[in-house]
């Protein structure tokens, strides 16, 4: 029997990310609407994409391999230095502006998948940048590219630092991708708000959400 990965083909980053709100809606969504894509992941390996953007940050979709799952991510933003990318990052617009455990999950990804590439390195930032509106986002960005990115919490929103070490991100996506890998099965994390919301609520067996 095909493993996720190998049903799937190539897995998204935010897949990945997703299995932190409940690994078994994302197994569900795999079977519903996801047909295989054989050998994609072995065409397109070891490629990135970059594109300039008017405003000192970089759009970068990367492809390649993570502990032997096929993996397309891309964060929001990158600075370079020459060639080099120097943070890699994620943006968002919540009330109140925090940083979700996915967001981490979606860099680590991104990142390791940049330095496999050649593109990051042992060392390099990683920023969430979470402002309370688009503007307040926009102002946000525009002071990392002018001061670089820092800690900063004012009344417009949060920006989270950390810096990337290889080590702390495989053992933070080994579980994870232990599933793609089809290692271990699908662990639900059901909960009443949770249940209440998915679009599964009358199929799942796990669901909790109250009529």
């Amino acid at each position: 029997m095909p493993s996720p990965a190998e049903k799937l083909g190539l897995v998204p980053a935010s897949m990945v990310a997703s299995q932190l709100y409940c690994e078994y809606k994302v197994h569900l969504d795999l079977g519903r609407n996801r047909p295989p894509v054989p050998g994609l992941s072995r065409r397109i390996a070891k490629r990135v994409v970059l594109e300039e953007s008017g405003k000192g940050l970089a759009r970068v979709s990367v492809y390649g391999e993570v502990m032997g799952v096929p993996i397309v991510a891309s964060p929001d933003f990158a600075v370079l230095d020459g060639e080099r990318v120097v943070v890699v990052g994620k943006t968002a617009i919540r009330e109140p502006p925090r940083r979700l455990a996915a967001d981490m999950v979606y860099l680590y990804l991104s990142t390791v998948l940049l330095e496999e590439n050649g593109l990051a390195s042992e060392g390099c930032g990683m920023a969430v940048v979470v402002g309370r509106s688009e503007g307040c986002l926009e102002a946000l960005l525009r002071k990392g590219v002018e001061e670089g990115f820092k800690p900063r919490k004012d009344g417009c929103g949060i920006v989270y630092t950390e810096v990337y070490r290889r080590a702390e991100a495989v053992g933070r996506l080994y579980r994870l991708l232990q599933y793609w890998r089809g290692e271990r099965p699908p662990e639900p994390r059901p909960s009443p708000s949770r249940c209440a919301k998915c679009r599964y609520k009358g199929l799942c067996e796990h669901s909790v959400a109250t009529t």
